[in-house]
């Protein structure tokens, strides 16, 4: 029964990403030959902020709607998530109008104008975040598939039309802030918003101390995290021109984002699942374990079959321009095996209350790539980098699922001698 339930669920979910992703995936058709590598190499650039900026934004707060006790707390932890966008969209206006003078002199000189964007990207993106939350504690499934169809769907359906008229990095970034929009309309329930909304100090500084520990250690965390994913990108104009940033760009756009929305789709509604059994005193691994054995023997022979044509595939789908996405592509699928699997349980640690644990792995995870990166900058090609640094982010994905699965195996031992005892 509980399985059915989950399915059903987690079907809600996917099953409307599966499909925008379909649909999407066919509009970069048409993106690979309006957009060359720079204008993707600065978008990609834009969004790598952003992501780190809105990791702050709501101050973890919004994570911990998840896995409040009761409606209250949800909804005060809702309140203080939405004030604290506030604060970080004031502080931000003018750290970004100074950083936006500085920028000719770096290797980040593309971004000049488009970093003053970033304050208001952050805020629709952090208030977008914290409806999520709500609504995934409400169990209202049913939006959130929708507010993610709309998004994925409108995100390369607006860069294809606004290209068509003015193929440039603005027509890139409008479209990125227009889905944003379209994916938060279906998850705004303006009278239930309002009884949610509160500014009882008291309330608010209640919920603040008693979730401290999503802003004390989620933040980094999660910056880390965040970091993880981004930072190669980050660092690559350090070494190389914008082009190659771009042809990373698009590899993870055809490769890496379609398993993230679904990972994401997929984190949420486990991360709910996961929660009550925690709450409710049972065990967590086999409802993990289940899940990890079917995506692994799916996923090798999948990815085997396709690392084969993936070249053709990319050239032909995309255009010639992008012919060396599909080298980049070929080098990322092993390490896409362990890393969709912790795209979705790297909530475990939230669930059992275990950031701090969890903190220091991702600090020792950004330190190792940090090195990995800085050498192959110092001593490589751009050819040589790639399976480089892939390889060694497939061996740190495999160690930390491997360690989410103690965490869940600890959990789950003493949870049977409690049972015994």
């Amino acid at each position: 029964m509980e399985d059915k339930s989950l399915i059903k669920d987690a079907g809600k979910m996917v099953g409307s990403g599966v499909f925008v992703q379909v649909v999407a995936f066919l509009l970069i058709i048409l993106l690979g030959r309006l957009y060359n590598e720079e204008q993707m190499g600065t978008l990609g650039l834009f969004l790598a902020w952003a992501g780190l900026l809105s990791i702050t934004s709501g101050g973890r707060y919004e994570h911990a709607i998840v896995v409040s006790n009761n409606e209250d707390d949800a909804s005060t932890l809702f309140s203080l998530s939405i004030l604290i966008n506030g604060g970080c969209f004031v502080i931000l206006l003018p750290i970004c109008l100074g950083i936006n003078f500085l920028l000719p002199s770096t290797h980040y000189s593309r971004m000049q104008g488009y970093i003053l964007l970033l304050p208001l990207f952050v805020l629709l993106q952090g208030i977008v975040n914290s409806l999520c939350m709500l609504r995934l504690y409400q169990k209202h499934y049913n939006k959130l598939s929708l507010s993610q169809a709309l998004q994925g769907l409108s995100n390369n359906l607006l860069k294809v039309l606004l290209g068509l008229r003015m193929a440039t990095v603005a027509s890139l970034i409008g479209a990125s802030f227009m889905a944003l929009i379209l994916g938060g309309i279906p998850l705004l329930r303006f009278q239930s918003n309002r009884r949610a909304l509160t500014l009882d100090k008291g309330r608010l500084k209640q919920a603040a101390t008693r979730y401290a520990n999503f802003p004390r250690y989620g933040i980094l965390q999660a910056l880390i995290d965040n970091l993880l994913g981004s930072l190669f990108i980050l660092m690559l104009p350090l070494s190389y021109s914008i082009k190659e940033v771009g042809i990373l760009t698009m590899a993870i756009t055809l490769a890496r984002r379609p398993l993230q929305i679904i990972g994401d789709n997929l984190s949420r509604v486990y991360y709910q699942r996961l929660s009550e059994k925690c709450n409710q005193r049972q065990e967590l691994l086999p409802m993990i374990k289940k899940f990890a054995i079917r995506w692994i023997c799916l996923s090798i022979p999948v990815f085997g079959i396709l690392a084969l044509f993936m070249e053709k595939l990319v050239v032909a789908f995309v255009g010639p321009l992008w012919g060396k996405t599909g080298f980049v592509i070929v080098a990322m699928l092993p390490m896409l095996i362990p890393n969709f699997l912790n795209m979705i349980f790297n909530i475990i640690p939230d669930v059992l209350g275990k950031q701090k644990i969890n903190m220091n792995i991702q600090i020792g995870m950004i330190i190792f790539e940090s090195i990995i990166i800085g050498l192959g900058l110092w001593l490589m090609s751009f050819d040589e980098i790639i399976p480089f640094y892939y390889l060694f982010v497939c061996i740190e994905q495999s160690v930390f699922f491997i360690i989410l699965i103690r965490l869940a195996r600890e959990h789950d031992t003493t949870i049977r001698q409690h049972h015994i005892s």
